[in-house]
């Protein structure tokens, strides 16, 4: 009985055997393909990234800038409540590589991110002066070694910053309110695709340091706890996370194939078996 075991024992660990193999063929497959990949695409780091302390107002026209609102004025709720105020995070990238990148933000319905741009020192033999970088579609064209100056705008009605502070007067132990928005990387060839969390936030408004009502908020930058002042702003910059194309790995095996090898193929679906 134990004799005729074995064979099947030994088969099945040939199986095994084999399957371990294929697997690790494939892992090393994919890890060179990645590091061919690695090799021709774009390295684009956040260099900073910061909260502005001045609130910001709704410009009125298309086109026009988000005006500065001078910290201390007094703000209604009553009437301006519904008005969106806003909170400015700007900041700057660099292509560290050689290799043209494309890049772009993705934001909350509540945040917009303005036209990327870089510092021209000598426009046409002008005063230094910030002009728009080259957009294909919805991305922008960040040359290599370039750097590149960027800001997002994140609008909540006065009434709904003023609720945070609120939460914050019964608990102060959380975190301010903020928000994430998402830069975007990739190269020409779009096998593999960088992704980097950038979170800032804060309180606009407090209450009024003398009387009944609000006023937007003095950054206080040693947040003493005084009437009518608020902590810094909270800034972050997240891991740039890179996802590759599914079938590249497996195009650049088959650019490698040697004549006479098989031709690498990927894994077939099986099918489900007939129900009786």
């Amino acid at each position: 009985m134990a004799s005729e075991v074995v064979p099947d024992v030994l088969s099945g660990l040939v199986a095994v055997g084999t399957l371990a193999l294929a697997s690790a063929t494939v892992y090393l497959g994919k890890g060179a393909a990645r590091a061919a990949i690695d090799a021709v695409s774009p390295r684009v780091v956040v260099t900073w990234l910061q909260a502005e302390d001045e609130a910001r107002s709704k410009p009125a026209g298309a086109g026009a800038d988000a005006g500065a609102i001078r910290p201390g004025t007094p703000w209604p709720m009553g009437q301006h409540g519904r008005t969106l105020v806003g909170m400015l995070a700007v900041g700057q990238l660099r292509n560290e590589s050689a290799v043209t990148a494309l890049v772009r933000f993705e934001s909350g319905p509540s945040s917009e991110a303005a036209p990327v741009t870089f510092r021209d020192p000598n426009p046409l033999g002008g005063p230094p002066a910030s002009l728009a970088l080259t957009r294909q579609g919805e991305w922008y064209v960040l040359s290599p070694g370039g750097t590149a100056d960027f800001s997002i705008l994140w609008w909540q009605p006065a009434s709904t910053w003023a609720e945070a502070w609120r939460r914050h007067e019964q608990d102060p132990e959380p975190h301010p309110p903020v928000t994430t928005a998402q830069l975007i990387v990739r190269g020409a060839s779009g096998d593999a695709e960088d992704r980097c969390e950038l979170t800032f936030g804060g309180y606009i408004v407090t209450p009024h340091p003398r009387e009944d009502g609000w006023v937007i908020a003095i950054v206080d930058p040693h947040d003493r706890g005084m009437r009518g002042y608020v902590g810094p702003r909270f800034a972050a910059i997240g891991l740039m996370r890179r996802s590759y194309r599914q079938a590249a790995w497996l195009q650049w095996a088959r650019s490698r194939r040697l004549p006479g090898r098989p031709v690498l193929r990927g894994p077939r679906r099986r099918r489900a078996l007939p129900r009786g």
